[in-house]
């Protein structure tokens, strides 16, 4: 019937989407860390607060979005 049909189609294309979000929050995450792994390889012991600074709002960024991605929430 059309409305069994139209209401498949419509949950196949919520799963596409969703699936879509999760790799896209994936890789934004992928980045992130790769951008921490950086400042980790530059960052001194002495006048790099600033970068220590960046490095923990990356890895608090990150962090959410894997909490999101297991959570199911969507942005």
């Amino acid at each position: 019937d059309v409305v069994s049909l139209y209401n498949r189609i419509d949950w196949e294309v919520y799963v596409m989407n969703t699936l879509k979000q999760r790799r896209s929050k994936a890789k934004h995450v992928i980045a992130l860390m790769d951008e921490i792994a950086y400042l980790d390889s530059i960052i001194e012991p002495q006048d790099c607060g600033h970068l220590i600074t960046a490095r923990s709002v990356l890895y608090d960024n990150a962090t959410k979005l894997v909490e999101e991605i297991d959570n199911g929430k969507e942005v």
